[in-house]
């Protein structure tokens, strides 16, 4: 991220006016902005084979997998690895259909990129109406359900997308110029033979990289409260990002609106590891489950059975709504 404010010359948040640009910092925009910036001291320079070995190691790891896929290959995304690193039988039997919940991350998502792509600085509800009539003219699935699903449900979801759009502008620092920002960035990396990809899509990056010094910060926008899976997530999009750039992001942060608290960590070594073994191990599981004979999910009860649509037919997750419903 850029270490000097667009207007003053002087470090973010520490010049007279306290702020970025034009506009003072509201206290969870200051805290946000110290959280994520790290000094360029302190920021880590990588080694230059680190995108290579990391190749290699995949392609190894996962040799035998791709051999044993049919021609039309797997995709592996986030979605996929939480999934199977949770309750299988859920990952399997899930079927995704667009809602006002599941477009209202998508809707806000899009507003929050126009505040990057527009030079003035519109309201919450124009940005909203803006990105709900770009993703109407879209040929996609989101873009039908927008079409047909009726003005209360369209305005329902406009609300909603508007409170997440407006607890993001006021609790995230003001994405200028100076910060490098990048909204929907793709990131995609495949076996040699093309039968296993791993892609991903980043809400947010600001900064850059400076040669094999990290630079760049990813964030995700999630509405609602912390999960342990968030974090994965972003692990694995750090696994992504390095696979295709080379050089790993400075950090990893993942943004509530509404509570404007953001959870970052800085990443290292380690993470990497870690988000390699988890995807090999979610990428060997994801093919034998899709692609094996005989191979049985594994059923893990948990706060996710509240919403998963075979609830009613799974013995333990029953036990474990009972379960919950007792301890009211």
């Amino acid at each position: 991220m850029a270490d000097r404010c667009d207007r003053h010359g002087s470090p973010c948040g520490r010049c007279d006016t306290g702020g970025v640009g034009d506009r003072a910092l509201t206290p969870a925009q200051r805290e946000t902005l110290d959280r994520i910036r790290l000094p360029a001291h302190q920021r880590a320079t990588w080694p230059d084979g680190l995108r290579r070995e990391l190749d290699e190691r995949l392609h190894d790891e996962l040799a035998d997998i791709a051999a044993g896929l049919p021609d039309a290959g797997l995709f592996v995304g986030k979605g996929d690895l939480d999934g199977v690193h949770g309750c299988e039988a859920r990952h399997l039997a899930s079927e995704f259909a667009w809602s006002v919940p599941t477009a209202r991350g998508r809707v806000a998502h899009k507003a929050i990129e126009l505040t990057i792509a527009l030079r003035d600085d519109p309201e919450p509800r124009q940005l909203v109406d803006e990105a709900i009539g770009r993703l109407s003219e879209e040929d996609s699935t989101l873009a039908g359900f927008l079409q047909t699903c009726g003005e209360a449900a369209r305005n329902d979801l406009a609300a909603q997308a508007i409170a997440v759009v407006d607890g993001f502008l006021t609790t995230f620092p003001p994405l200028t110029r100076g910060f490098r920002p990048a909204a929907e960035t793709a990131r995609r990396w495949s076996t040699n033979d093309g039968r296993i990809t791993l892609g991903g899509r980043f809400d947010l990056t600001v900064g850059v990289p400076d040669g094999t010094t990290a630079g760049r910060v990813i964030v995700e926008i999630k509405t609602g409260g912390s999960v342990a899976g968030h974090r994965d997530d972003l692990r694995f999009y750090a696994l992504l990002e390095t696979l295709v750039v080379g050089t790993p992001p400075m950090s990893i942060v993942v943004h509530y609106p509404d509570s404007g608290r953001a959870d970052v960590e800085v990443v290292t070594g380690p993470i990497l590891e870690s988000a390699v073994r988890r995807t090999v191990a979610g990428v060997r599981r994801i093919a034998q489950l899709r692609h094996g004979s005989g191979v049985e999910p594994v059923r893990r009860p948990g706060p996710p059975c509240r919403w998963c649509p075979i609830s009613i037919d799974c013995q333990p997750g029953r036990a474990w709504l009972d379960d919950e419903a007792e301890a009211r």
